[in-house]
């Protein structure tokens, strides 16, 4: 679901893991285009890519819930005049501090509220820009009220391995509550361009922010984005996963049995007693002459299992 080697503190005995297991898994499943072409080598993957879970982003149930951090933002004066730009997520390495501050420099009428633990000394110094507001990490639970008080949402990611790799889960939040996201030009998210509004220097954000703020007031745009969201669900992709796991070739395991039935017994212990060994699995015992008592006891104690 990551490009693991894009992470700072990613070590070279964890890159030597993920080749190991690469090379020794049956099924490969990739959430993102970079990904499915990066490790195509090992294996066809199978691509199930992220969603949103729409209940919690319904905007009906969150049209009122601001949360306390934003009321008090509010009372203690937020221009009523400016274009509020929201984002939720980690304000990482990743997060282009620069076009960011540059944008809020470049643009007064617009005032950015950034949710989000910041890791970086660089985005840190972003709080001293007078129009750019920092609340930290949120919870999940005031996410929705958070996006819905915001005019224009954004994705201000540098183009590197870790994000061209990246399908945002924020895309489709963001859309779910029917918000215009303002985006850098995201590999992931060209097949919605027709829904995003795509930036690549200040001047540029500056003017995608006010035509999204545009497109944000008109209806039938909000509900394309949530016509979308609604088509993204991670219901949608646990049905895709299913069926990945579903679709698993039958193993049948042997067991030749003779004699003393303890033999026969702990061999389907091992197989089912520890869990599901395999997805599709069944056992067949064929004995090899065992006296009959032996047989009877055998056939009791497989009884116990529906696969045998």
């Amino acid at each position: 679901m990551d490009d693991i080697s894009g992470f700072s503190n990613t070590e070279q005995f964890l890159l030597d893991l993920e080749h190991d297991m690469l090379q020794k898994c049956d099924k490969l499943v990739v959430s993102s285009q970079y990904l499915f072409d990066k490790y195509k080598h090992y294996q066809i993957p199978l691509l199930v890519r992220n969603a949103a879970e729409l209940t919690h982003f319904d905007k009906k149930s969150h049209e009122k819930l601001t949360p306390a951090f934003l009321k008090q933002r509010q009372a203690s004066g937020s221009a009523s005049n400016r274009v509020k730009v929201g984002y939720v997520g980690a304000i990482a390495a990743w997060f282009d501090t620069e076009l960011l501050k540059e944008t809020a420099l470049k643009d007064h009428g617009i005032e950015c509220h950034l949710c989000g633990a910041v890791t970086t000394q660089e985005a840190a110094q972003l709080e001293e820009v007078e129009n750019i507001n920092m609340y930290g990490e949120t919870s999940y639970s005031d996410v929705p009220g958070f996006l819905n008080e915001m005019d224009v949402l954004i994705i201000p990611f540098k183009l590197v391995p870790i994000i061209r790799a990246c399908d945002p889960v924020k895309f489709y939040e963001y859309s779910a509550i029917g918000k215009p996201t303002v985006t850098t030009a995201l590999p992931e998210l060209a097949r919605a361009s027709e829904l995003t509004f795509v930036a690549s220097t200040p001047a540029e954000f500056v003017e995608q922010v006010h035509n999204a703020n545009k497109a944000g007031k008109k209806h039938d745009f909000r509900m394309q984005l949530q016509k979308y969201a609604a088509k993204n669900t991670w219901v949608h992709r646990t049905a895709q996963f299913k069926e990945i796991l579903d679709n698993t070739p039958k193993v049948s395991v042997v067991i030749l049995s003779y004699g003393d039935p303890e033999l026969t017994k702990a061999t389907l212990h091992s197989l089912y007693d520890g869990g599901a060994t395999y997805p599709n699995l069944e056992t067949l015992i064929i004995d090899n002459g065992s006296p009959v008592e032996a047989l009877l006891e055998i056939t009791e104690f497989a009884d116990n299992y529906s696969d045998v």
